[in-house]
């Protein structure tokens, strides 16, 4: 699998220098991200059958979306009269019914992620590796200072909120 992340970036971040556990942990969080997502973040060809919006428009489900490379509308090729908007969105020029659909082939997905999402993935890998410290432990106290700790469940369900805040995944 090609690497989404700058791995010595990583390093230099985490501190993890054993890069196997980071490998690991980065790509455990990926695996989660995409099963939150419902598409792998690999750029990749993609074939999809989308349902109309009784819009000009349709939305596509992987995401950023790079190309189209086919486009067929009841078995014609209409590729070449479509067009993409917001990386997200394909403009076919003409209204789609709800009960209609377009066959899509296109291209979606980061060769490389952004820098604010390689950000996301490295500070939760050092939320992990700072969280094994505690493992067990909900709650301690040194003196007149209380530590308390999130969680298991909401700590998944803020995982899932700041993944559909940084995607722009508000649809899930």
């Amino acid at each position: 699998m090609n690497k989404l992340y700058d791995i010595e970036l990583a390093k230099k971040i985490t501190r993890e220098q054993d890069e196997s556990v980071l490998i690991f942990y980065l790509d455990s969080l990926i695996s989660k991200i995409e099963a939150i997502l419902g598409y792998s973040l690999q750029l990749s060809e993609r074939t999809e059958e989308v349902t109309g919006l009784n819009k000009t428009y349709v939305y596509v489900k992987a995401r950023p979306l790079k190309s189209v490379l086919e486009c067929r509308f009841y078995g014609a090729d209409i590729t070449d009269s479509i067009s993409i908007e917001e990386n997200k969105k394909i403009n076919l020029g003409f209204k789609l019914c709800n009960k209609e659909t377009v066959n899509l082939k296109y291209m979606a997905g980061f060769s490389e992620l952004p820098k604010s999402i390689q950000m996301f993935l490295f500070s939760e890998v050092m939320q992990i590796t700072n969280r094994a410290d505690f493992q067990g432990i909900e709650s301690y106290k040194i003196k007149d200072i209380a530590y308390t700790f999130t969680s298991k469940e909401d700590k998944e369900k803020i995982f899932e909120n700041e993944v559909k805040n940084l995607f722009g995944a508000i649809w899930i």
